[in-house]
């Protein structure tokens, strides 16, 4: 495995830690987060001295905790994510504006995270819904790189 390379969730796994956890109170209002505000992805004892690594690849587990989230990540800015949208029954396929995937209420969904590709999240519940998303690294970019 290469320094700043993930090649499977299944090396270097990590459990939730204690004081480690990221849990977003989500609602039917769609809300962005900046995960450059965490210390994802950090190099803390290496040669960058507990700075970020803009390219850092690493996994999280996402856990939908009480009703379905639906989600997108993106590397700008002003994004939303709709729950309801998309093609028109008979229209003609394509990518739909704001639409997202879903995890599933009660479940925990693994994502591979490119520290620049996706540096933010988009997330939302149905209309009168509400959720917790519960958000750990859980693998590290390489032995002795910390879970933060």
């Amino acid at each position: 495995m290469g320094d700043d390379n993930v090649i499977t969730q299944a090396e270097w796994v990590a459990p939730a830690v204690n004081g480690k956890m990221l849990v977003l109170s989500i609602t039917a209002t769609s809300r962005e987060y900046d995960l450059w505000s965490l210390l994802l992805g950090t190099d803390p004892t290496g040669t960058l001295g507990g700075s970020i690594k803009p390219h850092a690849f690493f996994y999280i587990d996402a856990k939908a905790d009480g009703n379905d989230v639906y989600y997108t990540m993106s590397a700008t800015a002003s994004k939303t994510v709709d729950d309801t949208a998309a093609v028109a029954e008979s229209g003609t396929p394509a990518f739909t504006a704001n639409a997202a995937d879903v995890i599933f209420a009660s479940t925990t969904q693994p994502l591979y995270v490119d520290r620049t590709a996706h540096r933010y999240i988009q997330v939302k519940c149905a209309a009168t819904k509400t959720a917790y998303l519960r958000i750990h690294l859980s693998s590290c970019l390489r032995p002795g790189d910390s879970v933060p």
